[in-house]
């Protein structure tokens, strides 16, 4: 009996397009007038969180795609947080 292999051609081409589709939104979201740069961490955590969940419940990268998506998450909250802390500043949201 052999295992279904759990990094297929496929799965692989799909984790392609989703990390294309996660450079082509910082492309666009982060920089100038749109939002502040300290949300890039977690863009890219997220869209390495959703490649790694191609993989299915075997693959081998959701704990670092979960851990670089939460302390991004973490680096958002922090940085939001001490903006509203300022007095007459505004959150870089």
């Amino acid at each position: 009996m052999v295992a279904d292999p759990v990094r297929t051609p496929a799965n692989r081409i799909v984790q392609g397009l989703l990390l294309l589709a996660g450079a082509g939104l910082l492309e666009f979201a982060v920089g100038g007038d749109r939002i502040a740069f300290h949300w890039t961490p977690l863009i890219l955590g997220l869209t390495y969180l959703v490649a790694a969940l191609v993989d299915g419940p075997r693959g081998g990268y959701r704990a670092t795609a979960l851990a670089i998506a939460l302390g991004a998450a973490g680096i958002v909250n922090v940085v939001a947080g001490a903006a509203r802390l300022r007095p007459g500043a505004h959150a870089a949201t």
